[in-house]
């Protein structure tokens, strides 16, 4: 009786050391992927609330660990950054050092610990249809092998990991970082949001800390992508996930996202005819998608939420300033050989109310087909007068004349001037309504 005691102790205690180095070797691969650099003994040492990095781990995924790769392997380049984030180029445009300098571009952009959860970045070399890059979440299939003499042989640990994947489009057309910092934010933004504040689906997203920070509802906002791609892109700008990905931008995007772009109004396009004016859009032009709702940096407490994850303090923004939009209609009239017409165009000033050194961009939509219509209108930076103009101008050259029309002076019409300062904070104007 005694040694069948015996014998159900040593079997108890045999189960008991293969499970605690299993539970062992479990931790030793699940805990925190992080940010602080800790040796895997000090773990134990460390505060709950302390992020903490498995460097140990680390090692063992760089040598041991299979991943099912989600990624297709055919690609021009390959760089592979120390968190192991795969920057693959499947253009010609783009080397090995290109996709390193883009790796930094990324980093340039605020982040945390969800920066190990990202597991890819793709640049493909031709345009995409309906989008200029995406974000996607997969999950990603892993084993790692373990010998030890009380395990059984070719023991393996099983997981599956959720990881972000970055697609960047026409990498034939857009060849430098500063091209696609831009892109690379936005798309970074839907990676972080989704990480820490966006984690529901459909309508519940309504009930996220986020939504009711930046105060959306039915009402300003749509939820559920669960609608036809036609409509989603339609109304692309009024998505919680993309209004999140584009505060990202503006309140911890990096400085080359503030794509400063010299567009011209229809008057100096009559003079300067040249291509180098022939960028449509820009960040500068529409600081953030959606110019119907208040800047990021408007909403109380929204900054140091985002800030939050990170722990870092968030910066403190300039208050909103008026920047008293005027409207002035002129005319100019020639005898021509067609008859008697008459040339009529507006010119509209506004403020520079947060400095001289400050880059303004006066852009326009319509109220009726805010999607359709969103247009820049006239870049003014230092020196330069604000002034713009729209409508039907004219060039007088002696023994001709040549004209212009941009088509924006009719119907009602909503301009905004958009505001990068030369510390790159992003503002808005008020909304000027102007029915012509």
């Amino acid at each position: 009786m005694k040694k069948a005691g015996y014998i159900v102790f040593f079997v108890c205690l045999g189960e008991f050391v293969f499970c605690l180095i299993t539970f062992i070797m479990l931790l030793y691969v699940l805990l925190g992927v992080q940010s602080q650099g800790l040796k895997a003994e000090e773990f134990l040492l460390s505060e709950p609330s302390q992020s903490y990095l498995n460097t140990a781990v680390i090692e063992l995924l760089d040598e041991g660990v299979h991943i099912e790769e989600s990624i297709d392997q055919s690609m021009a380049a390959k760089y592979v950054s120390p968190e192991g984030i795969q920057f693959i180029s499947r253009s010609d445009e783009w080397d090995e050092t290109d996709l390193e300098l883009l790796y930094k571009e990324l980093l340039r952009n605020k982040h945390g610990e969800e920066l190990y959860h990202l597991s890819g970045v793709v640049i493909y070399p031709e345009k995409d249809d309906k989008a200029a890059a995406t974000h996607q979440n997969s999950e990603q299939h892993c084993s790692v092998p373990f010998a030890h003499t009380l395990l059984p042989e070719d023991y393996m640990i099983y997981f599956t990991r959720t990881s972000g994947q970055i697609s960047l489009y026409n990498g034939d057309g857009i060849t430098t970082t500063d091209g696609m910092a831009n892109s690379l934010s936005h798309e970074y933004g839907h990676h972080f949001t989704r990480y820490y504040m966006l984690k529901s689906n459909g309508e519940e997203l309504y009930d996220t800390e986020y939504a009711k920070l930046r105060g959306l509802t039915s009402e300003n906002s749509y939820a559920d992508r669960n609608v036809s791609e036609d409509f989603y892109y339609d109304n692309h700008y009024k998505f919680i996930l993309e209004i999140a990905a584009e505060d990202y931008v503006a309140l911890m995007g990096s400085p080359a996202s503030r794509e400063i772009v010299d567009h011209k109004d229809v008057m100096e396009s009559l003079y300067d005819s040249s291509d180098k004016y022939s960028v449509s859009f820009s960040r500068s032009a529409a600081v953030q998608e959606n110019l119907t709702l208040p800047m990021a940096c408007e909403i109380e407490g929204l900054a140091d939420y985002f800030y939050s994850f990170i722990g870092e303090k968030a910066p403190e923004y300039d208050i909103k300033k008026e920047m008293n939009i005027r409207i002035q209609k002129r005319s100019q009239s020639y005898d021509l050989v067609g008859g008697y017409r008459t040339f009529v165009y507006y010119e509209i000033e506004f403020d520079k109310v947060y400095g001289e050194d400050a880059t303004y961009v006066l852009t326009v939509y319509d109220p009726e087909d805010y999607n359709g219509s969103v247009q820049p209108i006239r870049t003014v930076t230092n020196g330069e007068k604000p002034l713009c103009r729209v409508g039907n101008v004219v060039r007088n050259l002696g023994s001709s004349v040549i004209y212009n029309n941009d088509g924006i002076a009719k119907g009602t019409k909503v301009f905004i001037v958009n505001v990068v300062t030369a510390d790159g904070e992003m503002y808005t104007s008020a909304p000027f309504t102007y029915t012509f």
